[in-house]
């Protein structure tokens, strides 16, 4: 009896050392799972579907003054970026949008991201190279108050453009023309302010 209640004992100690065990085993395999290959591509990938939030939701300030038709959004823990759709209530690939739609997106993500990599102030000077052919009117209004609202914050922003409604409403530009019957020579215009 005595050497049953010995092995008893020792039973119960290794079945409470194993619990034990368990617990760490269970904590060291929820830290994998969350980060952890040998060659941190987990971790990686983690932090890059954070940065890739951050952006998105910096992003989605800017994209809402333009339109509220459209919320950014991860493909779930990929890295790929999709659109709410508020108004057919459909999320869809970024793909699918059309050029005007595409240009006021791609803006957005540009800002977003100069705001990150700004700590919220965003960088001095951006410079736009066309895209604004793409939009409709509403669009280009709703372009260019946003551009004039950056100009206000102390940002300045150059346009590369061959939009005539740009021209128009910018004040301060330079202007590149041919020459008139001569395709060789342009002539370069400064107007300001």
């Amino acid at each position: 009896i005595e050497h049953l209640q010995n092995v008893k004992a020792i039973y119960d100690r290794l079945v409470a050392d194993r619990a034990a065990r368990q617990k760490d085993y269970d904590d060291w395999l929820s830290l994998y799972n969350a980060v952890g290959s040998s060659d941190g591509k987990r971790l990686r990938n983690l932090a890059q579907i954070h940065t890739l939030r951050i952006l998105l939701h910096n992003a989605d300030k800017r994209l809402t003054g333009l339109t509220r038709k459209y919320r950014l959004c991860c493909g779930g823990d990929s890295l790929a970026i999709l659109v709410d759709d508020l108004e057919m209530g459909v999320r869809r690939p970024v793909s699918t949008l059309s050029g005007g739609e595409s240009f006021m997106v791609s803006l957005a993500l540009a800002l977003g991201l100069s705001d990150m990599m700004q700590g919220g102030r965003g960088s001095e000077m951006l410079f736009i190279d066309e895209g604004f052919g793409t939009l409709d009117a509403q669009s280009l209004n709703s372009v260019l108050v946003m551009l004039q609202k950056l100009h206000l914050q102390g940002r300045k922003v150059g346009i590369i453009s061959h939009v005539p409604e740009l021209e128009e409403r910018i004040d301060a530009k330079i202007l590149v023309r041919k020459c008139s019957g001569d395709n060789t020579r342009s002539e370069v215009i400064v107007k300001s302010c």
